[in-house]
């Protein structure tokens, strides 16, 4: 899983969390999902269930460079 040990966003340090774009690189590279889209929604739904979540809780999920973390 393409975590990201510690990601910085201005001054701000996230640590354990995932970026949108590698979770969809990597979704799509186990084979989980067929197109980027697909992973995309996929992000989306772990979300909405939330098994993921935005480390501000501000955003949906995005293919870019937003930082998500597990709940579970």
């Amino acid at each position: 899983m393409p975590f990201c040990t510690i990601c910085r966003y201005y001054a701000k340090v996230y640590q354990g969390v995932v970026v949108g774009s590698d979770l969809v690189d990597w979704l799509l590279e186990k084979g989980l999902v067929r197109t980027r889209e697909d992973a995309t929604q996929y992000g989306q739904s772990l979300l909405l269930g939330r098994v993921l979540t935005h480390v501000t809780h501000e955003h949906y999920f995005y293919d870019d460079n937003y930082f998500y973390r597990f709940t579970v």
